[in-house]
Order: structure tokens, then sequence, then C-alpha cells
């Protein structure tokens, strides 16, 4: 009768640990998921958001030819696009290049992406402003920097910062940082491509 006793009191007890780890668990997993699911509406909401977004701004598509000063001297050959909404007063650009040139006698070619800012709220001028301040970020493997700077109708840029080495072996043992400048030349494509993009 005892020993029946004893099984039943400790099945009891064990049943009831387990109900107890289950709770804890369902209530962690519950938690869980509602933290995850909100972290994925916020992601959808964002992408949605800016496809939203994007989808209202008319783009214009640049080649993009230029030099830069980095520790030595490169050629940059690339491509950008231009963002704006309405007026330009404020203009988005993203770009992507290669620096081309030799560094310790061996050419390397170095993939860049870049981007930039340009505004210009000059009051009764409402389009084709004469030119704009620049504030850009350019990002290579090897370094990053800050840029400013100024364009002449977004086609003819000037712009000056300093790069920051993320890379201590750089480029055939040369760290690429410190001063940094920038001129290029955008050649707009439109008048050579019809662009759907436009509006």
């Amino acid at each position: 009768m005892f020993p029946i006793r004893g099984i039943l009191s400790a099945k009891i007890g064990i049943i009831a640990k387990i109900r107890e780890y289950f709770k804890k668990y369902r209530t962690f997993v519950i938690i869980l998921n509602h933290s995850v699911m909100k972290k994925i509406f916020a992601i959808i909401a964002l992408v949605l958001g800016l496809q939203v977004s994007f989808a209202q701004l008319s783009r214009y598509e640049f080649a993009s030819l230029g030099y830069q000063y980095q520790n030595q001297s490169f050629v940059e050959v690339g491509g950008k696009l231009v963002f704006f909404h309405g007026n330009d007063d404020l203009l988005y650009r993203i770009g992507a290049s290669a620096l081309l040139g030799s560094v310790n006698s061996s050419f390397r070619a170095i993939p860049k992406v870049n981007a930039d800012i340009l505004f210009n709220f000059e009051k009764d001028v409402y389009i084709n402003h004469p030119y704009y301040f620049i504030g850009s970020a350019e990002f290579t493997p090897k370094y990053i920097a800050p840029k400013f700077g100024i364009s002449l109708i977004g086609i003819i840029d000037l712009t000056a910062g300093y790069a920051f080495s993320i890379d201590k072996d750089g480029v055939n043992g040369k760290e690429l940082q410190g001063f940094n400048l920038n001129f290029s030349l955008n050649i707009p494509l439109y008048p050579f491509f019809s662009c759907p993009s436009r509006q």
C-alpha cells in the first residue's frame, strides 16, 4: 500500500515539474516569437517604405571619369545614379567605380562605392542649380573616407576628405590613409539612352 502511494506521489511530482517546465518554455517561446515577429514586420515595413519612396523619385544615370589622390594617383572609372523628388534642391547620389593605378610598380584595381548628398537651398531657384555643396562618404576594401566638396551643375565635382585605413596591409604593402582628393566628370546618359525611370 505504502509503496504504491510513494510511487503515485513521485509520479505526481514529476508531472508537476514537467508542466511547470513547459509553462516556462511556452512563455519563452511566445516572448521570442513576439520579438522576432516585431523585427520581421519592422524590416518588411522598412523595405516597403524604401520601395515607395524610391518609386516617387526621379532617377538619372551617369557615367563617371575622374582623378583621385589617396597616398598616390589613381584614375577612377564608374557610374552613378542620381535621385530627387520635385525640385532639385536636394539630390541623392550613389555610385560604384574602380580606382586604377600602379602601386609599388604593380598595376592594381580597387573597387569603390560612394554615397553623396548634393544640396543647394538657394531661394527662387527651382531647377538646374548652377552649383551644389556635397556631403559624401566613400568605401573601399582598404579605407573609408568622409568627404566634402562642391559640384558645378551636378556634372563637375571637386571633393576632399580624410581616409581612415581598414586594412593595414594596404595595396602591395602600401597602406592607404590620410588626405583624399577627388576630381570627377559625370556624363549624363539620358541624352543617349531612353530612361523609363525618369519622371
